[in-house]
């Protein structure tokens, strides 16, 4: 209960309403004739955000996952999934950190970053009011039972084309306007306090957020803190999206190197790798 809490204090309480999704993944995807086999079956406890109560559910069900990675980046492996839950049977992307001594709550932390930068997206979807809607799928921690308790966070499988809008670096990947004033947005909607980045997906449909705190806490091993987002706005160009929701990237600008000087010598001025060794604490 405490790393939701946490979490949700920090960020000035934004409701977290997790999504009802219906994946439109393949038929032949969601039930390869191997997975009638229930000797191939794992047992597993699943992890899912009540939002009512404020603290994570746990529920028995069980997976096959595939042995090879579905895809592999620099800190994580990705594999497929299939969770079965009494009759029913989904496909999904089970991710995990290379680094095994990285803490097992860590999968928690990156799920509840993933569930606050999708409260944001619907703050924004009202704000924007616009025919396009930005989401985040929502993210499931499991624990494998039997592979020693093994914990990996898991999300539904998105088929289509992946593209990656911006990353936590300040760099801009794609033409697209609308996820880096979304970027924006976060800022000024946080009052200041944060802002998600890293915004990739299919269409509109996002995964994988990073979250940049003032105080560089929290919100995984990428969170690079104040550096992280003057990064940002150090490229950002303010487009027809924010100007439509009046956002001003030289008054955010301003302000941000204003902070930096009142706290000349404090945490601000850690660079961003001394920055990333002492997050993670949730």
């Amino acid at each position: 209960r405490g790393q939701g809490n946490l979490f949700l204090a920090r960020c000035g309480r934004v409701r977290v309403v997790l999504p009802t999704f219906t994946m439109a993944a393949p038929a032949s995807e969601l039930t390869p004739d191997f997975l009638n086999d229930e000797g191939l079956k794992e047992r597993a406890v699943k992890f899912i955000w009540n939002e009512e109560t404020e603290d994570w559910e746990t529920r028995r069900v069980k997976i096959v996952m595939e042995e090879e990675p579905y895809k592999e980046g620099g800190m994580r492996v990705a594999h497929k999934i299939w969770e079965f839950e009494g009759t029913k049977v989904t496909v999904g992307v089970a991710k995990y950190f290379k680094e095994r001594e990285i803490a097992p709550n860590m999968c928690f932390n990156e799920a509840m970053t993933q569930m606050l930068a999708d409260a944001y997206a619907q703050r924004f979807n009202d704000a924007y009011n616009s025919a396009r809607k930005i989401r985040f799928v929502p993210v499931s921690v499991v624990r494998l039972s039997e592979r020693s308790g093994q914990i990996v966070s898991v999300e539904p499988y998105i088929s289509g084309k992946y593209v990656k809008h911006n990353d936590n670096d300040g760099h801009v990947d794609s033409d697209d306007l609308l996820p880096q004033a979304f970027s924006h947005f976060t800022w000024e909607e946080s009052k200041r306090k944060l802002l998600v980045c890293d915004i990739q997906g299919v269409e509109d449909l996002y995964t994988d957020p990073q979250i940049h705190s003032v105080d560089g806490e929290g919100f995984g091993t990428g969170n690079m803190g104040l550096p992280g987002i003057q990064k940002f706005f150090s490229t950002h160009r303010c487009n027809p999206v924010c100007r439509q929701l009046k956002l001003d990237v030289k008054d955010a600008f301003s302000e941000l190197e204003e902070e930096e000087m009142s706290n000349e010598g404090s945490s601000w001025h850690q660079s961003p790798e001394t920055s990333r060794g002492r997050l993670g604490r949730l």
